[in-house]
């Protein structure tokens, strides 16, 4: 999960990026700005396989168990 974030801006400065808007700062989609766009679409087909009980909980890696947690509470769908 060390991926570059699309949508997001990649400079170190901090004066410039609070200049932004928030829409510019972060993406408005869930999990924008903390997951990249291949890990969302990776824990939004676990929380389905979970979901549909074709997977068990337990079998969710470590990595991305809190996001799956989340989506499954929020009810979001990919």
């Amino acid at each position: 999960m060390k991926t570059a974030l699309s949508g997001t801006p990649h400079t170190s400065q901090v004066s410039k990026v609070k200049k932004l808007s928030k829409t510019q700062r972060k993406p408005s989609v869930p999990f924008g700005g903390t997951l990249s766009g291949t890990e969302r679409k990776r824990v939004f087909e676990t929380a389905a396989k979970v979901a549909s009980k074709t997977m068990p909980i337990e079998a969710v890696g470590k990595d991305i168990l809190p996001f799956v947690q989340q989506a499954l509470s929020r009810g979001e769908r990919a």
